[in-house]
């Protein structure tokens, strides 16, 4: 089921860039919930759509607003997003990791719709709604009661799609293999001790609490 629904979307999966075929941009900070949000939103349409995704950059947003098509941004909690991208790329550094975050949100404008990590993965149908409503786009919502672990099917069998062998410290979906490691870098971001990467972790918060400040939670 996982593998020919995977196949399905594969068409869809490819354009990581907005050019000017692109339907809709959905983009985010890296684990902010970019994959679950992709692939459940490609499972809901009827047709394959054009989708920019993946390229973690915040001019994706800019160049939807240039193109003029529908952009959708989550956004996490920024200690959970920045220890959860250094388990799964290991050379990331705690300090640099929470600036990075700062910077990506801090360049988003007033374009696109932005919707915090717990209803892009629980409540993800009211999110497209309201990416339709307000872009007048028509694209099918997810149901209510979608089946999160048909999304976490196709996303493992995309994963192996790309590599024989995917370390599940990298794939895009919570795992028991990097839960410890995940509670060890929070608890050093937290770490009052640990003056550079506070600072670094008290600027993303300010960005996120500005970004996120009257959107739905």
């Amino acid at each position: 089921m996982g593998y020919a629904l995977a196949v399905r979307i594969q068409t869809s999966w490819r354009t990581p860039a907005a050019t000017q075929e692109t339907e809709i941009v959905i983009d985010g900070f890296p684990r902010s919930g970019n994959t679950f949000v992709t692939v459940a939103f490609l499972l809901a349409q009827q047709r394959p759509v054009n989708i920019a995704h993946h390229l973690h950059s915040p001019f994706q947003s800019i160049r939807a607003w240039d193109l003029g098509v529908p952009s959708l941004v989550p956004i996490r909690e920024p200690i959970d997003a920045v220890a959860s991208l250094c388990v799964t790329q290991a050379w990331r550094d705690p300090v640099s990791a929470p600036r990075e975050y700062g910077d990506y949100y801090q360049r988003i404008n007033d374009w696109p719709v932005i919707a915090n990590f717990n209803r892009v993965t629980t409540d993800l149908s009211t999110v497209v709604a309201e990416v339709s409503s307000r872009f007048g786009s028509g694209f099918n919502a997810p149901p209510a009661d979608a089946d999160s672990e048909t999304v976490f099917g196709v996303i493992d069998v995309l994963s192996s799609m790309r590599s024989a062998r995917v370390s599940l410290n990298r794939v895009a979906r919570p795992t028991a293999e990097r839960t410890s490691t995940l509670e060890r870098l929070r608890d050093r971001l937290a770490d009052p001790s640990d003056t550079a990467t506070r600072r670094a972790a008290a600027r993303t918060l300010r960005v996120y609490d500005n970004l996120s400040w009257g959107i739905p939670q």
